[in-house]
């Protein structure tokens, strides 16, 4: 009897191990490439162009994750490349990122907003969009900054407007600073660091919002509680396409981690859209 037990506990033993190497190791770092198609007929303005969508990197170093990712992001050939927030770790150094951003082609550049963890340790005027012990912006970066502001990017398809809005997880958000100016019935596409901007933007002209920050909870196995959303909205809204009333959002599951490394049946994210289809 006591041999059979012995062997139970090492099963149990074993099991916990793989699925405990597997959740630290393995899955954190099998990037998944999502394909979105939307309607061309709504997105006159994005027909035929390549959209790659990623957020909450969490960057440390650059790493196995960063390369195969920027690897990813390349070999897709994007014409546009949107980020939403979370570069780093908590407190973490910006420089890594910069190296990683660097690396990227896009062929209409890259845009982002930032996210709360990117203003953890009091850096309010980050490398992203401030020049070392300078509040003056550094122009010469590989990736555009949008706080609570827009640029207008101009395709042979057509204008579209990229819009950010600063970090909503802590009240930065501005929706109406973001889309000041904005023409009327112009295609506008929306950046948040999380969901909590789909209030502000109910009623508004917004095509399509990009989101991030629930990380999909990092664990995706049913009726268990998420490490990362803790909100009803970001349970409602943890992952994937939404459609709400002439608005689409997405929430993009991120691809690194926080509060624990861990990721189970939650791969780490890179959406690419495009538009092709038909409503």
């Amino acid at each position: 009897m006591n041999q059979r037990r012995k062997k139970i506990w090492f099963c149990i033993a074993a099991g916990f191990l793989v699925i405990a190497s597997y959740a630290l190791f393995l899955e954190p770092n099998w990037i998944e490439t999502t394909h979105i198609e939307l309607p061309a007929e709504s997105f006159p303005g994005l027909s035929g162009l390549k959209i790659v969508h990623i957020s909450d990197i969490h960057l440390k170093r650059l790493g196995y994750r960063e390369k195969k990712l920027v690897q990813s992001i390349n070999s897709l050939s994007p014409d546009l490349v949107l980020v939403t927030g979370d570069y780093t770790a908590y407190g973490d150094d910006f420089h890594p990122v910069l190296g990683l951003f660097a690396r990227v082609k896009s062929k209409y550049g890259i845009f982002g907003v930032l996210g709360n963890s990117d203003y953890t340790d009091g850096r309010g005027m980050c490398l992203l969009c401030h020049r070392a012990g300078s509040k003056k912006l550094n122009p010469g970066l590989p990736i555009k900054v949008l706080r609570n502001s827009h640029v207008l990017l101009k395709t042979p398809q057509g204008s579209v407007y990229i819009g950010g809005v600063d970090d909503p997880v802590n009240g930065r958000d501005d929706i109406d600073q973001a889309l000041d100016a904005v023409s009327e019935g112009a295609f506008v596409i929306l950046l948040s660091h999380s969901p909590d901007v789909v209030r502000k933007a109910a009623g508004k002209k917004i095509d399509l919002i990009l989101c991030g920050h629930t990380h999909g909870g990092q664990l995706g196995l049913p009726f268990i509680t998420s490490l990362h959303t803790g909100r009803a909205l970001y349970e409602r809204y943890r992952s994937g396409l939404f459609k709400l009333g002439a608005t689409y959002l997405y929430v993009n599951r991120g691809i690194g981690t926080s509060y624990v490394p861990v990721r189970f049946f939650c791969r780490p994210e890179l959406t690419v859209f495009s538009f092709e289809g038909q409503s």
